[in-house]
């Protein structure tokens, strides 16, 4: 990464290729094509088809489509019907419930597109934030949003919120001088940060990173390689349904001992009495209980301005008794 912090304006400017005027329109172009857009890569796309089968990644659920097939093959119409029943009732509320979830995720980033102040050939410009390039001369004001990891080059009173990024809670105060090499994010008062809010005064700066080479960009990237890890109700429907499965294995296997010792059965009939079995062993209301208990909770939490994404989130934000966060409020 280089050193922007470490040289002085003049040289920052002449080694992005930019002057305090700013760049010309056709450079700026070219350096879109080149760069990409200012954006932070957004993971793996939502679809409603991939909604609709996360509702059968339940072990439960699974058995419940295992059992409602067995009961076709005994003829068992009337308890077919009620297992297919119940799961179209669960799994229409758990997509209803994530699907508008995702919707109003996308809502909330359309209204929340964010712009930015640029100099383009030494006239101000608002463009939308996403077109910001490297060598872009931007100009920060109070209540700005910092597009784009910037070198300052002028200020007056400028102070930056960087809590989102360093933790300080209080406002950096903002500088133009270079500063020593090994300066640590925190301590590089002449930057300025994707993400970050400007609290207070003006400044002008030219961008030295935009997207993902940013430092908040570098965080987007950390936290997408993370693996999701199943919450402590999936876990332990997890174990349910391997609990379910040995005891319908066992009695499986007791049928066919007691059946071939006795001989009082035919191989048919005691295939179908162990089928007849394993569906026993099947709590088929246990899901949708659950799932719409899950979905009145959910609906608690919106009307306290919390948004679910994932049913069963709901019931570890439920089970959480400690919530640890930093001294600027910061959920860790």
């Amino acid at each position: 990464m280089n050193k922007y912090h470490a040289l002085e304006a003049a040289e920052v400017l002449k080694l992005l290729g930019s002057t305090e005027a700013g760049l010309s329109k056709r450079e700026a172009e070219g350096r879109l094509l080149a760069y990409g857009y200012n954006e932070l890569e957004k993971g793996k796309g939502v679809t409603a088809l991939s909604i609709f089968l996360d509702q059968f990644k339940n072990g439960l659920i699974v058995m419940l489509v295992f059992a409602g097939l067995l009961s076709l093959v005994l003829r068992e119409r009337v308890e077919a019907a009620a297992i297919f029943s119940i799961l179209l009732l669960n799994t229409f509320l758990g997509f209803i419930q994530e699907f508008r979830a995702e919707k109003a995720m996308e809502a909330l980033e359309k209204t929340a597109a964010p712009t930015a102040n640029v100099l383009r050939e030494g006239q101000e410009l608002k463009i939308p934030a996403k077109d910001v390039v490297p060598g872009d001369i931007l100009l920060l004001e109070a209540g700005d949003i910092v597009p784009a990891d910037s070198r300052i080059i002028d200020v007056s009173y400028l102070q930056i919120d960087e809590a989102s990024l360093t933790g300080e809670s209080v406002p950096s105060k903002k500088v133009f001088e270079k500063l020593p090499p090994e300066s640590s994010i925190a301590d590089q008062e002449n930057m300025a940060f994707m993400g970050t809010v400007v609290t207070y005064g003006k400044g002008k700066v030219v961008v030295t990173a935009t997207g993902m080479k940013t430092e908040l960009g570098g965080i987007a990237r950390s936290i997408q390689s993370t693996r999701e890890v199943q919450t402590p109700l999936q876990s332990r429907f997890a174990q349910l349904a391997k609990q379910i499965g040995a005891v319908a294995g066992f009695l499986i296997i007791t049928v066919f001992v007691v059946g071939i010792l006795n001989r009082a059965l035919s191989v048919g009939k005691m295939v179908l009495f162990a089928l007849a079995l394993t569906v026993s062993t099947i709590p088929n209301s246990l899901p949708v209980i659950v799932t719409v208990s899950l979905a009145m909770g959910a609906k608690r939490l919106a009307k306290k301005n919390m948004l679910i994404k994932k049913l069963p989130a709901a019931e570890s934000l439920g089970a959480a008794t400690i919530i640890c966060s930093d001294k600027t409020g910061t959920i860790t």
